[in-house]
């Protein structure tokens, strides 16, 4: 017998609550099924611990940018480097509730690298999105594949922005998040300024628009 869509969610839901008290290495498909209430067997059409867990992250990760997607169609004219700040702080203040699970893939990623990797090429596509939900492009000047070339070195750049701010975030427990946006405004304007010193991104233009080649404005 298939599980329907609702056994599985409530499955999910218990292998993540389950990842934040017991840690990625005693994550159990069987018991995370006796807690949703589903026959063993039934779990296992979920597939692995990992896809499972991924499929979780993908779903809030989806929901973040269908919310920010709409935050910035009423924002009106803002820059692309004021959306990422908007933007990446909207998600660690969403993620914010799950800050044990992150605990828990990131001390596990050091020592399985199939879920570092997994973890890493989420984070990648995720950013990718949100990079073009700010307005920024491939870039037009230079041949296409120059501009692709910058713009997976602009979403790598941001990958790392995020690494360096999630041990503030891990433990930043005011209630507005003061220290993370801090470190975070601080580490997008460090990144900004290597991004153009590399030619990844073009110096600010005077008239404060964005260029042809996805200047962070």
């Amino acid at each position: 017998m298939q599980a329907d869509k609702t056994d599985l969610d409530q499955f999910s839901e218990a292998l993540w609550a389950q990842l934040a008290e017991q840690g990625w290495a005693r994550l159990s498909l069987a018991e995370a099924a006796a807690r949703a209430g589903m026959p063993a067997d039934e779990a296992w059409q979920a597939g692995s611990k990992l896809s499972v867990i991924l499929n979780r992250l993908r779903q809030m990760e989806s929901e973040w940018l269908a919310a920010l997607a709409a935050d910035f169609a009423d924002a009106g004219e803002a820059s692309i480097q004021e959306k990422l700040l908007e933007g990446l702080m909207q998600r660690f203040e969403f993620l914010a509730p799950h800050r044990a699970q992150f605990d828990a893939l990131h001390r596990a990623s050091f020592t399985d690298p199939l879920l570092a990797a997994s973890l890493g090429l989420q984070l990648y596509e995720a950013l990718d999105t949100l990079l073009a939900l700010c307005g920024d492009g491939a870039g037009s000047s230079g041949s296409e594949r120059a501009g692709e070339l910058r713009r997976r070195l602009r979403v790598k750049g941001l990958v790392g922005v995020c690494l360096r701010v999630r041990p503030v975030w891990q433990k930043d427990d005011s209630q507005s998040l003061e220290r993370t946006l801090k470190k975070l405004d601080k580490s997008l304007g460090e990144a900004r300024d290597w991004a153009v010193s590399l030619r990844i991104l073009r110096p600010q233009p005077a008239t404060g628009e964005a260029d042809d080649a996805g200047t962070y404005r």
